[in-house]
């Protein structure tokens, strides 16, 4: 079981002068915005490669949207200043990935809103992220993470694979975070540094162990059962964690992880096999690149 006491208080001392930061009116939970947009608009990427869809996610979210970049400086800097007492277990990750895994957890968990790739296009804007789904624009006043699923089938122990090259909170400092951000902490000492394991150890797979145990943790493996059975589910799974005042949105495999070409033609006939499912081109939210690579 991860221990999250060391997390507990990180974000509360933090001030908003922090050049790469998000405008606190950003970072404000939707009812404190005046429901202006169910996820607030800071868009985080990190790239040695330029930002080419940047101007993309400004246009679709209009003047209050802020994109934070960082370069590998920023990013150290930020995780020295914010979470001091992981800043060595950072810089000593394996390769520059995992550190941009690590870091993509800590950045949202302290500034919410949506991290994206520079290689993810935004399709639709955030304040429609929700009502495209069938979920209230009011859900996102709650403490929520959104993330989507990238593989609907078992895979690397898992029941699915969640994405990480796109996901989003409502608001600061959600626990489901602090899980990913400890268990990429922890898996770096656990497990042998190789790029065959650099997912297992900080990336997707170690991000959905992370999610799917913080969901059993807090009693609702009813839920990543129902994720297991139903990865077609038209409007995704939320739920609710009552105990933790919060929640998980897991939006559906078209949300973020539709794979164009023949990898989409596969995924298509697993899920026909199972599930048959419509896909409405206007719930796809986000399309990646797949320009970056690990290996």
């Amino acid at each position: 079981m991860v221990s999250y006491a060391k997390w507990d208080n990180f974000g509360d001392s933090s001030d908003d002068d922090d050049a790469a930061a998000a405008p606190a009116a950003a970072r404000a939970p939707a009812a404190a915005r005046g429901g202006a947009m169910p996820i607030p608009p800071v868009i985080t990427m990190t790239s040695k490669d330029g930002y080419p869809h940047a101007d993309a996610w400004r246009r679709l979210n209009g003047d209050a949207c802020f994109v934070a970049t960082y370069d590998d400086a920023a990013a150290l800097a930020f995780v020295r200043e914010h979470y001091p007492w992981i800043a060595g277990d950072y810089a000593g990750l394996g390769h520059g990935v995992e550190r941009a895994d690590l870091f993509r957890y800590l950045a949202v968990h302290r500034n919410a809103g949506t991290y994206a790739d520079s290689d993810a296009a935004p399709l639709a804007p955030l304040e429609d992220w929700f009502a495209r789904f069938g979920y209230s624009p009011h859900l996102a006043a709650q403490h929520v993470l959104v993330v989507g699923v990238e593989f609907p089938w078992a895979c690397d122990g898992n029941e699915l694979q969640l994405c990480q090259w796109a996901f989003a909170a409502t608001t600061p400092q959600h626990p489901a975070l602090y899980a990913a951000a400890a268990a990429a902490a922890a898996n770096a000492k656990a497990i042998p540094f190789s790029k065959d394991n650099v997912t297992r150890r900080t990336g997707p797979v170690a991000f959905t162990k992370a999610v799917l145990g913080f969901l059993r943790e807090l009693g609702r493996g009813d839920a990543v059962d129902a994720l297991a059975r139903d990865f077609a589910e038209p409007g995704g799974l939320y739920v609710a964690l009552d105990e933790a005042e919060c929640g998980v949105l897991v939006l559906p495999y078209r949300a973020f992880g539709y794979h164009p070409g023949p990898f989409h033609a596969k995924i298509a006939e697993e899920r026909g096999a199972r599930a048959p499912v419509a896909e409405p081109a206007g719930q796809r939210l986000v399309q990646h690149g797949f320009r970056g690579s690990w290996r």
